[in-house]
């Protein structure tokens, strides 16, 4: 198994002792990569490259459509969720938000919020 940097700094240091967000900065791929940690790294890696795909990594992205961040979330299906995530929309600016409401959609959902416009997947 692989082991980023980051995920080791995390596997030393309780996590109730630090600021995930601290750790992985703005870098989307840091916070994918630490938000998905407990999938295999198939899973990571493909988060990663949908990421590229959607905002080139760029986690204040906002495209036409209002979707926002680093995994392109849309309000209209996901400001509930991001809510009831202790999150209020404007933060899914950032990096570590952005990946942690993308964690909960993914595990509800699998890939497929980002592979089929009309995924058909329950948002909250």
């Amino acid at each position: 198994m692989r082991v980023t940097a980051v995920a080791a700094a995390l596997l030393l240091v309780p996590l109730a002792a630090c600021n995930v967000e601290d750790i992985v900065g703005n870098d989307c791929r840091k916070a994918i990569g630490v938000a998905f940690l407990d999938q295999p790294i198939a899973v990571r890696d493909r988060m990663q490259a949908i990421s590229w795909r959607e905002s080139r990594w760029t986690p204040g992205v906002v495209n036409s459509s209002g979707h926002t961040g680093c995994l392109q979330l849309s309000a209209k299906s996901h400001a509930a969720r991001a809510r009831r995530l202790g999150y209020q929309w404007s933060d899914l600016r950032r990096a570590w938000p952005n990946a942690v409401v993308a964690k909960s959609i993914f595990d509800d959902c699998g890939f497929a919020p980002w592979e089929a416009p009309d995924y058909g997947c329950d948002p909250l």
